[in-house]
């Protein structure tokens, strides 16, 4: 019984903002090193929150950072990260072809869309 009361008192304390932000869009960066999380329970607890928002009359946008798998995608072709202040260099050797980028792009989309149809969800 607690557990319903306070998730009801969360729902009172969230309303003023889904009513304030309904019909907006909202993006949402889910970045590489929370998508690579052993966790499972962590990565279903940011999908539900994402498919309450819709229900919420909210549209979210989900963007893939991204940054590891494309670190691990340098190393299996035998290329090494080049970060200077924490931001990726990207010179003409480490640059994805269009088709290379394609690719992995949709390899990343569908692991991400599995676990947000699996929360209720569109993936589209």
């Amino acid at each position: 019984m607690q557990e319903i009361i306070t998730k009801a008192g969360t729902l009172l304390e969230a309303l003023p903002y889904i009513q304030r932000f309904r019909s907006q869009t909202f993006v949402v960066k889910y970045g590489g090193s929370f998508m690579d999380s052993p966790d499972a329970a962590i990565r279903n607890s940011v999908a539900r929150d994402i498919v309450f928002l819709e229900a919420a009359g909210i549209n979210p946008v989900v963007v893939h950072g991204g940054g590891k798998a494309i670190t691990r995608a340098m190393e299996a072709a035998g290329l090494k990260a080049n970060f200077i202040q924490g931001q990726r260099v990207t010179d003409e050797a480490t640059a994805f072809t269009g088709a290379e980028f394609g690719a992995f792009i949709r390899a990343e989309t569908a692991k991400w869309s599995k676990v947000v149809k699996a929360s209720g969800a569109r993936a589209d």
